[in-house]
């Protein structure tokens, strides 16, 4: 899709029945539930993330501090590019106008049911079964 998945670089820091845990190197601890059966801690893996699902974070939640880029207004959807502590660049997907400027620090919020991981061979990490209501 356009604008693409964003990928942050990690290391597996966790791995057990509830999930994975990663640290990114752009500072943020998450933890994902996802089959970390493929994992071993220490493990690098590339986290993935879609521009629509990167939001601002509000307290309490998974944080990324980025810095504001450009900002692309098209239409009812304004494309907020970002770059990471350490320079991974970054598309956000808000709906209407967001109005950040240039070299503002930003904190986004990374919900870990919408984060892909991915190991060093491009292997996507598998996704748990979810019991049927």
């Amino acid at each position: 899709g356009t604008p693409k998945m964003g990928f942050l670089k990690g290391q597996v820091t966790r791995v057990d029945s509830q999930g994975c845990e990663v640290q990114l190197e752009a500072g943020t601890l998450i933890s994902l539930p996802l089959s970390g059966a493929s994992l071993s801690v220490g493990s690098a893996v590339t986290l993935g993330i879609r521009p629509e699902h990167l939001e601002m974070a509000t307290p309490g939640q998974t944080t990324l501090t980025v810095t504001a880029d450009v900002g692309e207004r098209l239409g009812s959807d304004t494309f907020c590019h970002v770059i990471t502590r350490n320079g991974e660049p970054l598309t956000m997907r808000i709906r209407g106008d967001m109005a950040s400027q240039y070299g503002e620090t930003l904190q986004l919020h990374l919900d870990p049911a919408h984060c892909h991981l991915f190991d060093t061979d491009g292997v996507a990490v598998a996704r748990p079964l979810r019991a049927a209501a």
